[in-house]
């Protein structure tokens, strides 16, 4: 009897410490989003907090009571949400988020249980720039209203007297915006705080004498981004109409230039055989040979870009421009490189890292661009696998590679920064014996993007940013 009496203790106590510090019963906890109730059931799974006395919440059921986008990684355990440009990657059981390809560090993890994701509700509207309470009264999370954003309805450009004119015009009063300029190609940058792109279109194509091109898009959720492709370093000046509708920002001709499209207007590529700024490689590293490999082509075409219902693009064919180029761009600085295909034909996937490893390759560089469902995300991003064995023996690794290309590549494409990621499932990541990565540099689902990728000056941009990228970082692996 005292022995059966032993064993019930044990198994109380067991199922106590199961179920301390959460809370799965209908209404224990509550989430408002904007006043609203968000409404759980059975089916969806309840909120609860948990052993950290975090609130976790059922995953589909409260992000998309928010407005965001729901998808999930089963290869690597991983809830993605998205919103207007802004990802946010849960890994389960992880102490962190990934905001737009950032780590964010969190004090607890997301949870599976009883076959239903939990994310920490906190750490995940926060990263969209949201404010969220606890009431302890009512066992409430309130989560605000999202942003009051204004609308920017119109972009156009224009001649003037004595130059040209940039108009941006919006539904209500500009709050908040900044400019800065980028080089290499010489870019004009305009961000608009606390707004919403409903334009039309992606792009204002008046070339002049002094930029070739207007892009626009929603940079992230709550930030337009204008970038002005100059065909020299000038500066833009800002303005606002009385009523602060109407942004103008203006370029001044240079004496002598008159005003009005320029007839040869073409994309400035700079010196096409030999960028001034990219580096000589150190001549320690000469011998080691670079494998670069266009993603798809011939009967694979990879992502298709489309403007109103018509293709445009195919991603081989700019993948390849970006190759060749590449090529070129790392033969002026003294590389030894070969390439998986140099013209329109079908490599298979299995055969690329074959083609590197028969090479006896030090250096494998998989250029690619991207491609989503959503037509909302941007930017660039990087890939590697740091679960390669036998990398140490080569002269720098894919870590160092991806994060060097990729700083360079971000400020060389001027798009988000989406990060480096760490994705060993790539074929031609854990495939391939030598240090790897996989280049991603804009999404063809995007219309901002899918304009900039059909310039001569994205390919250049593209080639010359991985060609100083992967330069700086066998350099400094030479020191």
């Amino acid at each position: 009897m005292r022995r059966r009496w032993n064993l019930i203790c044990v198994f109380l106590l067991l199922l106590l410490l199961g179920t301390a510090g959460t809370a799965f019963a209908a209404g224990s906890v509550n989430v408002e989003i904007a006043g609203k109730a968000v409404m759980f059931s059975s089916s969806t799974g309840y909120p609860f907090i948990d052993g950290n006395q975090r609130t976790q919440v059922p995953l589909r059921a409260a992000m998309e009571a928010y407005g965001c986008d729901v998808d999930w990684d089963q290869a690597n355990q991983t809830a993605i949400v998205e919103k207007s440009g802004t990802t946010v990657e849960v890994p389960i059981g992880k102490s962190y988020v990934l905001v737009n390809g950032k780590t964010v560090q969190n004090d607890t993890t997301a949870v599976i249980k009883n076959s239903r994701t939990y994310l920490p509700i906190r750490a995940v509207l926060e990263a969209f720039g949201a404010k969220v309470e606890w009431n302890a009264d009512t066992k409430t999370v309130e989560v605000d209203a999202p942003l009051d954003l204004i609308s920017v309805t119109s972009i156009t450009s224009k001649d003037t007297n004595d130059g040209y004119r940039i108009t941006v015009n919006s539904s209500e009063a500009v709050k908040n915006y900044k400019s800065f300029s980028l080089d290499n190609p010489s870019r004009f940058v305009l961000d608009i705080a606390e707004a919403k792109l409903t334009a039309s279109g992606s792009s204002v194509s008046e070339g002049n004498s002094v930029f070739s091109s207007v892009r626009y898009s929603q940079f992230d959720s709550a930030t337009v981004r204008i970038v002005v492709d100059l065909k020299k370093s000038v500066s833009g000046n800002i303005s606002l109409a009385a009523d602060k509708k109407s942004l103008y920002i203006d370029f001044k001709a240079s004496p002598g230039e008159g005003t009005g499209k320029d007839p040869s207007d073409k994309p400035d590529v700079g010196n096409v055989t030999n960028p001034s700024n990219v580096p000589k490689l150190d001549a320690s590293m000469r011998d080691k040979l670079i494998v670069i490999d266009p993603g798809h082509g011939g009967s694979d075409v990879g992502s298709v870009g489309k403007s109103n219902g018509q293709t445009v693009l195919y991603e081989k064919d700019v993948n390849l421009k970006i190759g060749l180029r590449l090529y070129e761009i790392l033969k002026n600085a003294g590389a030894n490189v070969e390439m998986t295909r140099k013209s329109d034909t079908t490599v298979g996937l299995y055969d690329r890292p074959v083609i590197a490893n028969d090479l006896g390759a030090d250096l494998y560089i998989s250029c690619h661009n991207n491609s989503s469902t959503s037509s909302v995300p941007t930017g660039t991003e990087t890939h590697y696998n740091s679960e390669k064995a036998g990398e140490n023996s080569y002269a720098v690794s894919s870590k160092a590679v991806a994060e060097s290309v990729q700083a360079e590549l971000v400020k060389a494409l001027g798009l988000k920064d989406r990060g480096v990621h760490n994705s060993p499932r790539y074929v031609v990541l854990n495939r391939t014996v030598m240090p790897a990565i996989i280049i991603e540099g804009a999404f063809m689902s995007n219309a901002s993007d899918l304009a900039y990728l059909q310039t001569d000056k994205f390919v250049e941009a593209y080639a010359t940013g991985t060609a100083i990228g992967i330069i700086k970082a066998m350099n400094a692996a030479a020191k």
